[in-house]
């Protein structure tokens, strides 16, 4: 009766904050074309104001369709919450910035943060960076033990020339880390879907660097950089109420001849391969691989589909993310890299698998040698 009586309370707490952050939604004010873009977009139901996946897609399948294993309220509190099976240590290499070669190079911060150093320019991915936890509260989603090492202050340069943001759920814009990055550093430009970037406006950035961009745009970056946008199959909101009610997306980032498809979440769908065929090939693909399961199988994909999206990409090298720092999902925290691990063995010559150690440099003129490093950790 105690133990119902706990559960009960902990769910009255959560709901409450949740209820907090969807009154936060609502009271930020909304960037001055927010709504022009909206009504300009075709991807936005304009009866509801709600998003729009191009495939038909579920977010959450029903217990009672026998779709998933069947789970209490109180189970899914205790698993994921209260007694999630975590590593002991997982092991971050800590500092890398300050003998990091003048060259191109991408430095994983966990999950699905990651910088790239392209030229003599720094472009930073859905940072959450730190002790910050992927939830509005901050005892619950927090990192694993050991990936809190990095921070802002030294594994984040002082310069960013471009922020990019792909949707809106907490383990990819966080107020945390975005707050302390802007007081901090100096970013020049910030891209966003639409209705995104009232957050960032809300968390400190001046409105006048951030651009809002719909699925199918051309951004100019300079005469090297440019970004093309595209969909994905996933769903946005960071409260209750405003579910889908800003878009999420995934980029092409063109450096050079050289193009990054920077991925976001995304279930498997047709988009990869289309977006595979309007380009020779993909030199990098990251990839979310992780927070995986049956229940939303359609907005999140198993590592046997983000094999298969790197393959419809004609992606040369794949870098899995979205694992490793954060337990949002029943499985094991090892269990995306070890499946996908497997998946890559039976053929390993279709795509060069990169899986660094958090905070570890990875020069992008390089063979990059994959190593199974999680194998032995507990």
């Amino acid at each position: 009766m105690k133990h119902k009586l706990l559960y009960f309370l902990i769910i009255i707490l959560l709901l409450f904050v949740y209820l907090l952050a969807e009154a936060e939604a609502w009271l930020i004010q909304e960037l001055s074309d927010t709504q022009s873009k909206i009504a300009r977009s075709a991807h936005f139901d304009h009866t509801t104001g709600r998003v729009k996946n191009i495939e038909t897609t579920t977010e959450l399948f029903s217990v009672e369709k026998g779709d998933k294993e069947k789970r209490s309220s109180a189970r899914i509190m205790y698993e994921l919450f209260l007694n999630p099976n975590k590593p002991n240590h997982i092991p971050v290499v800590s500092g890398s910035l300050k003998t990091a070669p003048d060259r191109d190079f991408v430095l994983w911060y966990g999950h699905s943060s990651y910088l790239l150093h392209l030229g003599d320019k720094n472009i930073l991915i859905d940072p959450l960076i730190g002790k910050d936890a992927a939830s509005p509260i901050p005892f619950i989603n927090t990192p694993f033990a050991g990936t809190d090492a990095m921070t802002i202050a030294d594994d984040v340069p002082q310069t960013i020339d471009l922020l990019l943001i792909t949707h809106d759920h907490y383990d990819h814009l966080s107020k945390q880390t975005l707050t302390q990055i802007v007081k901090n550093k100096m970013v020049h430009r910030a891209i966003t879907p639409i209705g995104v970037g009232k957050y960032l406006k809300h968390f400190g950035f001046p409105e006048n660097i951030i651009t809002q961009v719909d699925w199918g745009e051309k951004v100019k970056i300079d005469d090297v950089f440019s970004i093309d946008t595209h969909t994905a199959r996933h769903f946005s909101g960071r409260g209750i109420f405003n579910k889908n009610k800003t878009l999420w997306v995934s980029y092409v980032l063109h450096y050079g001849d050289k193009k990054f498809y920077i991925g976001g979440d995304s279930g498997y769908g047709k988009h990869f391969a289309e977006i595979g065929q309007q380009y020779d090939k993909i030199d990098w693909a990251f990839l979310e691989n992780g927070q995986y399961d049956q229940g939303w199988r359609e907005i999140h994909s198993f590592p046997e589909q983000t094999f298969q999206a790197a393959l419809d990409l004609k992606a040369v090298h794949l870098f899995p993310v979205h694992n490793s720092k954060y337990k949002i999902a029943y499985h094991d925290w090892d269990a995306p890299k070890k499946d996908l691990w497997a998946v890559w063995q039976k053929n390993p010559t279709a795509v060069h698998l990169v899986t660094p150690k958090i905070g570890e440099i990875v020069l992008l003129d390089e063979t990059y040698q994959s190593v199974a490093w999680w194998e032995n950790i507990q």
